[in-house]
């Protein structure tokens, strides 16, 4: 016989046949089945606010998932749900944890970014590290605890026009920082570290779920690939290199740069990416949880 099930936005894949319950903020629900089944879960946290006058990005709520989309140093263990198990399902706004249960998950709200000459705050992924142009002491946050995310990005080269805050960190990487020095971070500096893709989490099928005032960006931001928890753009302190203020895939809000003047944007709601740093820093993106099953 079907499952019965009930909690936040119900959806049914008819391709797939696979159920889907949604969870938002600020919808405080309960998950609920009449039968025993194996379900999968996303549980994200709101990301973290970015840092204001020069400062870093957000870091992006952290995130479990027992889902193989996710590799498995990180996955999260089988969710086995007994018949007329109920579960209290928690989602944060920014800056505030999700939760499934209290006994099977709770998602770390991201780190805040730094101000100027601040340091990256620690969280579900790691706040970037605020401008301090002279002498670089600042620092940026780390994923706490380890394996819901990554640390973010921070300054390291004191050449004038390299200078800024750093990206917030993301779920599948670290966020990048700024400076001169020839290397990996040189293309990206000061980007938010991006989100993971869950394909089996389409934005098309699960756009529904979303209030309508927040649907457009949220689709835009998860996408087909089904992106959360991108960290925030740090504000950086140059024009040149390629899109120099990006927020990272799965909702990262941007950072300020020369070219956008007061560009920031917060991160993206329902996907628990960071806020963008800038002359004011903005608030990160409000968590989701989402449990899905197959059919029996």
């Amino acid at each position: 016989p079907s499952i019965v099930s009930s909690g936040g936005t119900k959806i049914l894949d008819p391709s797939t046949e696979n159920t889907y319950h949604v969870f938002t903020y600020p919808n405080s629900d309960t998950f609920t089945v009449d039968g025993p089944v194996s379900c999968y879960y996303l549980c994200v946290a709101g990301g973290g606010t970015g840092g204001s006058n020069s400062g870093g990005g957000g870091g992006a709520g952290g995130a479990y998932s027992n889902h193989p989309d996710v590799p498995s140093p990180i996955r999260q263990s089988a969710l086995n749900v007994s018949p007329g198990t109920t579960y209290p399902i928690t989602v944060g706004n920014y800056s505030e944890n999700s939760a499934i249960g209290p006994s099977v998950i709770t998602a770390t709200a991201g780190g805040a970014g730094g101000n100027t000459e601040g340091n990256g705050s620690d969280g579900g992924s790691g706040g970037g590290g605020g401008n301090d142009y002279e002498p670089q002491s600042t620092t940026a946050g780390s994923a706490s605890p380890p394996g819901q995310g990554n640390p973010g990005g921070r300054q390291i080269g004191p050449a004038p026009g390299t200078t800024g805050g750093g990206g917030g960190g993301g779920w599948s990487e670290a966020g990048y920082s700024t400076g001169s020095v020839p290397g990996p971070e040189e293309p990206k500096r000061g980007e938010g570290g991006a989100g993971r893709a869950l394909p089996s989490l389409p934005a098309p099928l699960l756009a529904p779920a979303i209030p309508a005032p927040e649907r457009s960006a949220w689709t835009a931001a998860v996408g087909p690939q089904g992106y959360f928890a991108g960290g925030g753009g740090g504000h950086v302190d140059f024009a040149d290199g390629p899109s120099p203020d990006n927020g990272g895939a799965g909702g990262g809000g941007h950072g300020q740069n020369p070219q956008n003047a007061t560009g920031e944007t917060p991160g993206v709601y329902g996907t628990g990416g960071g806020g963008g740093g800038g002359s004011t820093g903005q608030s990160g993106g409000s968590g989701i949880v989402i449990i899905w099953y197959p059919k029996s």
